[in-house]
């Protein structure tokens, strides 16, 4: 089940960050959460804002993450690339689960699209765990985008098959429905290069 978190979830979260910050050095990618972050005032701040989620079983909590629809500031400016759908879209972020906790991103991916349709996730050049997750979800790579402390993130984004279909024809790119379903299926939008 996931549900909001409140503020009594905090040391529980905190604790779910700090394996993940570990596991993430572990795995090569000591970069993108360093050893703080995200702080707990940070996450204190999602709480309160309202975008700070949990997953739950058997009421322990086993993972945690942001969404958010709407603009979010960081995707404002992006290098290398360009979003493919300019609509209103979710963004998650900060995604972290206890160790053993299986299917966490399939099932966060489902409940964003029950809420909202089109997507957009970020991470690091160094998670290759997540950037291979993100794929096999059919996101897009965009290009790179650029966090609050300024550091790179590659960008994604989730559209249907028929939004991508309707977008390129607003783009006046002519294509058959068959090479726009290649082209959607290989996770690849012109002018942008898979990472």
């Amino acid at each position: 089940m996931i549900r909001k978190a409140g503020e009594e979830d905090i040391d529980a979260l905190d604790n779910i960050y700090s394996q993940a910050r570990r596991f993430m050095i572990e795995n090569n990618n000591p970069e993108q959460w360093g050893n703080d972050h995200p702080s707990k005032e940070f996450i204190l701040e999602k709480i309160r804002d309202g975008v700070q989620f949990v997953s739950e079983n058997d009421k322990e909590i086993d993972g945690t993450f942001s969404f958010i629809i709407g603009e979010d500031e960081t995707y404002q400016l992006i290098d290398d690339g360009e979003f493919i759908d300019s609509s209103l879209y979710g963004t998650i972020h900060s995604l972290a689960k206890k160790k053993g906790r299986e299917h966490f991103f399939d099932d966060v991916i489902s409940f964003a699209l029950e809420k909202i349709s089109h997507l957009r996730i970020d991470t690091h050049r160094d998670n290759s765990i997540m950037r291979k997750l993100i794929f096999e979800k059919n996101f897009i790579y965009c290009g790179i985008i650029y966090v609050l402390d300024h550091s790179p993130r590659l960008a994604y984004e989730y559209v249907t098959f028929e939004r991508y279909l309707s977008l390129l024809k607003e783009k006046n790119i002519d294509i058959d429905a068959n090479e726009a379903e290649k082209l959607y299926q290989q996770r690849v939008f012109p002018k942008n290069e898979q990472v």
